[in-house]
């Protein structure tokens, strides 16, 4: 058995192979954000922000960044009644859940049901509802919800 000084001895120039592939994923990242940036200003002129600022928010989102998310989405429900709005109620209730508050979260779904006519964000809301009576330890209420959803959607 070698120990880990011979086994990077092994590779005189493993620097240098790491310094290329570093460059490569940095000229990837620049010309993903470039057109990340492109996307977003399209749709920033056509749709005055809604679809750009959804577009920055599941980013955030992804990134880990909830509380930037969570105000970008906010923006969001108050500058779009279609899909873009279901979407970001959708978030906001999910970060509400993730966050412990299960009595908001599930005041929110019910608000997102009424608002929206998005099927595919209706149906995934009250998904999350059933996790949340399934947290409140509601397992009538949950089975009852998935049920719902099954029959409905």
């Amino acid at each position: 058995m070698i120990s880990i000084f011979e086994f990077i001895a092994l590779f005189p120039n493993i620097n240098e192979i790491g310094k290329k592939e570093k460059r490569k994923i940095s000229n990837y990242n620049t010309w993903r954000n470039k057109k990340y940036r492109y996307f977003v200003w399209i749709f920033w002129a056509h749709d005055k922000g809604s679809k750009a600022y959804i577009i920055i928010a599941r980013n955030e989102f992804e990134e880990g960044n909830y509380a930037k998310s969570r105000y970008t989405f906010e923006k969001v429900v108050k500058l779009s009644k279609y899909d873009e709005g279901a979407e970001a109620k959708y978030y906001l209730a999910y970060l509400t859940y993730l966050d412990e508050d299960m009595v908001l979260a599930e005041k929110m779904i019910f608000e997102l049901a009424e608002a929206y006519s998005s099927d595919y964000f209706i149906a995934k809301a009250f998904i999350l509802l059933s996790d949340i009576y399934v947290a409140q330890k509601n397992l009538f209420q949950a089975k009852a919800t998935l049920e719902s959803i099954i029959e409905n959607h």
